[in-house]
């Protein structure tokens, strides 16, 4: 083997693993559904634990805690709406319903209304979080019920 076939095989196969994407990378659409999976299932934890303490569970952190955790993911889920749920990404494993780029505005102003309801969750945090949380679980029933297919 020549000395000129070796560097070009070396700088070929150089140029093939940092030029060209991995095989194995996620399409974006599988980047998106793990994203937003990601951040209901962490919205679930919080939720589930605001309603045991509201229970009388004690040994699960603190409702402020959890109520800012909730703020701040509903306040992400409003603002990166697009980039949680581009065109497209309704593929897989996915649980979106088509019918969220149909009804578009509708699912966005669900978005912000959970925004809105995750501050007001937070604010409420340190004195009666009841009505607080029972607003928060409306806002995620009514977008689950339209938007979120069964497993």
């Amino acid at each position: 083997m020549s000395k000129q076939y070796l560097i070009a095989t070396i700088f070929l196969a150089g140029f093939l693993t940092t030029a060209m994407p991995p095989l194995w990378a996620a399409s974006p659409a599988e980047e998106a559904i793990d994203k937003r999976e990601d951040l209901m299932k962490d919205m679930g934890g919080h939720m589930k634990a605001i309603k045991k303490i509201l229970g009388g569970a004690t040994d699960i952190g603190t409702i402020v805690e959890h109520a800012n955790g909730m703020a701040t993911l509903t306040n992400t889920l409003a603002t990166d709406l697009k980039v949680l749920f581009p065109v497209g990404s309704n593929q897989g494993d996915s649980e979106a319903k088509s019918t969220i780029w149909q009804n578009w505005a509708e699912f966005e102003k669900i978005a912000q209304s959970a925004a809105s309801k995750g501050a007001a969750l937070k604010a409420d945090s340190s004195s009666d979080a009841s009505s607080a949380y029972k607003a928060m679980g409306e806002v995620c029933k009514s977008c689950h019920k339209d938007y979120r297919a069964e497993k």
